[in-house]
């Protein structure tokens, strides 16, 4: 099987962090590709440069209050989750896993803590935005945890091989696409310039791209009135066979 790597590295500017997640996310999309692995998100939260890097420098910074910190590094790392949910691309993520433990006070009021199972090293429930979840062991048993699609709920595999996730991937198939949504600018932000920098913040495409793509569509002039028009070419020409629609904020 072909495939290409984008490697991040603990020392490129910003390592870990969430952003340079979403920032390959985006490539990727860009560069057509169907299906993304991610190995392994967990670097994202506690890897050099991930999120807790990132709530500890803050909390240095303000006397170590680490929740003021938390304040700007919860929205990065949504927005990574967002960039996961939202892709064009199927995504199949790796999480290292640990221990997790619960404390709970019996009668008598004395803390017990108890063992629950192992537990995935990200930010709390991260595994409940994934379609379906699995635990493997060391023996490689695949356990599956959590399914939005009935055929593979609760089933357990030894050694899983294509066989095995067949049925999965013809459930992702099956329906039709669902169209996507494009935010209109604001009445009074519809300039070219307004237009190009929409374009790189919402789907990374520098504006020499998003030029090309204008001129494909039969653009090559641009005025005002054209602004949501523009966004839904550049909408459907990022998002190819998928249904566009716009809806104003």
């Amino acid at each position: 099987m072909e495939f290409d790597v984008s490697e991040l590295h603990p020392d490129d500017p910003g390592g870990f962090s969430p952003a340079n997640y979403v920032k390959a996310i985006h490539e990727a999309e860009k560069a057509g590709f169907d299906v993304i692995v991610i190995d392994s998100l967990t670097h994202a939260w506690e890897g050099e440069g991930g999120a807790l890097d990132q709530v500890d420098d803050a909390a240095s910074r303000i006397k170590g209050n680490s929740y003021a910190a938390w304040r700007n590094v919860t929205p990065m790392h949504r927005e990574m989750v967002d960039a996961i949910l939202q892709s064009t691309c199927h995504i199949v993520a790796t999480m290292r896993s640990q221990m997790d433990y619960i404390m709970e006070k019996d009668k008598e009021g004395h803390t017990t803590i108890t063992k629950v199972g192992m537990a995935p090293i990200q930010r709390k429930g991260m595994e409940y935005e994934f379609t379906l979840v699995g635990d493997m062991d060391t023996d490689h048993k695949l356990v599956i945890t959590k399914s939005r699609c009935d055929m593979m709920a609760d089933k357990v595999q030894l050694k899983p091989d294509i066989a095995f996730w067949m049925p999965f991937v013809e459930w992702l198939n099956s329906g039709d696409a669902a169209p996507v949504t494009v935010k209109k600018l604001a009445p009074d932000k519809h300039s070219l310039k307004d237009v190009l920098e929409w374009a790189e913040k919402t789907y990374g495409l520098p504006e020499a791209e998003t030029k090309e793509i204008m001129k494909a569509g039969g653009m090559t002039s641009y005025k005002q009135t054209d602004a949501p028009a523009v966004m839904e070419l550049i909408a459907a020409a990022t998002n190819p066979g998928v249904t566009v629609r716009s809806r104003e904020v």
